[in-house]
């Protein structure tokens, strides 16, 4: 996944009206669509929020009100892989019926196949089935998705947030999330075997490897089988320092047990709850005893994405220091904390060189604010406070669409910014031992030679080897100018569509609304500057994505 540091919420405590966007993927575009959705719906007063759909149990549905599923077909017409444990348990003959939920549907698909956007038909046809109420027709997208998706959503935005009106009393359920992308996926210890920082002092940003070695000294064997392309979730307390300043601030007892809990209040805080990730109904509740604060006119005027924003900087902390007059006691603190999720992100490393440690790029997240430092609960925390030897909790995260080809004389081209070029050292040591005679290309972005050039004495050796054919590195701060991976591209034009018409892959890691849509654009803009047309370079990257050479983990 190439990422700092994500999460998902095990439940949503914001007690608002909410549209959940849901997206099923195989290549990423659906994923891009939704979240783009998002920003469309909350720039329009809906609150709304884009999750796979693997990241909700089936059941979930029927306290659902609204939905927008956003469906890619994979293979001859059937689900994309994060969908089909879903849609397993969606047909399933005694699923309970949806007669709550409106909903509407965008397909993705390619006209050229017998089976265009089956499974997006599919999703349609099942869901008005068990008695959901289509808001909108479905839309099928051919080649041109994006404007199809966007078009589609303008005509969404008034039914939507003419039945969110009506509905506001009844669409204020508590509805789990998160919990089916962790149904039947193990937790782990690991030990931290590795800790080494790659870029230089005075950086604008800081990245550290590590490497996890996992349950080696319990069982003797790494407890689950890994392939380059997959991720790990890590799980990591919050800061003490942290917890120690909002206990203190509200003058409770650390030993203190909350009723119901197992545990002191000190000991939830700082391995159960989230401190961070402030919920609506937190911010309610203190708005509540402060009336006059102007919280109230926030919760009422701000988009889903201005909260999101605001948030970002306005922890439970500084939320009690900006009002000195609030208090809780410990059960209702707890009460209104959301529980504490792991944060996934992309192993660097092949398990033909040792399946037992996991190498993983991780980003620190850290800033200033309102004087006080903010970090990441997982980057910072191993940043500040791990050391070589000390445990932590693990779990495995398959990728299959995300995977090197099964053919060891494929051509590759790798597209990674910043820590999105994890998977990429992983795909390098793979073929590296494995003997594959596929070239290599990679397009690394970063900001600074010399400063976060992430694992540049590796690629560069890979290169000098043979191993990787083709380094291109790709400076964006640089004095003379900017210079980002699809600039890359486009100077080796005719290069690069050669490379992948002859049957190359392309794999693209990192942030999804500016990096990964920056590359389709450069890909399109090549191929139709060979081809002759707009519409001829757009059909040449949708047959890579056809037949799975556009590859995508992005974020």
């Amino acid at each position: 996944m190439g990422k700092s540091g994500t999460m998902s919420n095990l439940r949503d405590d914001d007690h608002t009206p909410e549209l959940f966007v849901f997206y099923g993927t195989e290549s990423g575009n659906a994923k891009i669509i939704a979240l783009d959705a998002v920003k469309t719906l909350t720039q329009a007063g809906l609150g709304s929020r884009a999750l796979g759909l693997n990241e909700i149990a089936p059941q979930e549905l029927v306290k659902i009100r609204h939905a927008i599923f956003i469906v890619a077909t994979s293979g001859d017409g059937e689900m994309p892989y994060n969908a089909i444990d879903f849609w397993d348990a969606l047909v399933a003959d005694d699923f309970p019926p949806l007669e709550e939920l409106r909903y509407g549907v965008i397909a993705l698909g390619e006209s050229v196949y017998e089976e265009f956007c089956a499974a997006g038909i599919a999703m349609d046809e099942r869901l008005h089935t068990l008695g959901a109420t289509r808001l909108v027709d479905r839309v099928d997208c051919d080649y041109d998705f994006e404007v199809h998706a966007a078009t589609w959503l303008e005509q969404a935005l008034e039914p939507f947030a003419t039945s969110m009106a009506a509905n506001v009393a009844e669409d204020t359920m508590t509805v789990v999330v998160g919990e089916a992308a962790d149904c039947g996926r193990p937790k782990y210890g690991g030990r931290i075997a590795e800790k080494r920082v790659l870029t230089r002092d005075g950086a604008d940003r800081e990245v550290f490897h590590y490497a996890i070695e996992v349950d080696r000294e319990r069982t003797g064997s790494v407890p689950f089988d890994w392939s380059p392309g997959d991720s790990l979730n890590l799980f990591y307390e919050n800061d003490p320092t942290l917890v120690k300043a909002i206990i203190d601030r509200l003058e409770l007892s650390p030993d203190s047990v909350p009723r119901g809990a197992s545990q002191s209040l000190a000991g939830l805080l700082a391995k159960e709850l989230e401190l961070r990730a402030i919920s609506r109904e937190l911010v309610q509740a203190v708005a509540d005893q402060v009336p006059e604060s102007g919280l109230q006119q926030r919760l009422a005027r701000d988009t889903h994405a201005e909260f999101e924003q605001w948030r970002d900087t306005n922890d439970l902390l500084q939320l009690l220091l900006d009002h000195p007059e609030v208090a809780f006691d410990a059960e209702r603190l707890v009460s209104l904390l959301r529980p504490l999720q792991p944060r996934a992100y992309s192993i660097a490393s092949s398990p033909e060189i040792d399946a037992g440690s996991i190498a993983l790029c991780i980003r620190t997240v850290h800033y200033r604010e309102a004087e006080r430092e903010h970090r990441g609960v997982v980057s910072g925390g191993l940043s500040k406070r791990a050391r070589v030897g000390d445990l932590i909790a693990v779990q495995h995260v398959a990728s299959p669409s995300f995977r090197l080809p099964e053919d060891p004389a494929a051509n590759i081209v790798m597209v990674g910014a910043g820590v999105g070029v994890a998977p990429f050292r992983a795909f390098l040591q793979h073929r590296a031992v494995r003997g594959d005679t596929g070239r290599n290309w990679l397009f690394h972005g970063i900001r600074h030679p010399q400063e976060d050039e992430l694992y540049a004495t590796e690629f560069k050796a890979w290169n000098e080897r043979g191993l990787l054919q083709t380094y291109d590195l790709c400076a964006s701060r640089l004095a003379e100018g900017r210079r980002y991976v699809q600039d890359g591209m486009r100077e080796r034009g005719r290069e690069l569509f050669e490379y992948l018409e002859a049957g190359g892959y392309l794999y693209v890691c990192g942030d999804a609304h500016h990096m990964a849509k920056g590359v389709r654009s450069a890909l399109r803009d090549i191929a139709a500057g060979v081809l002759g047309s707009a519409a001829n370079g757009e059909f040449f990257v949708e047959g890579l994505q056809a037949n799975r050479r556009y590859r995508q983990d992005v974020y």
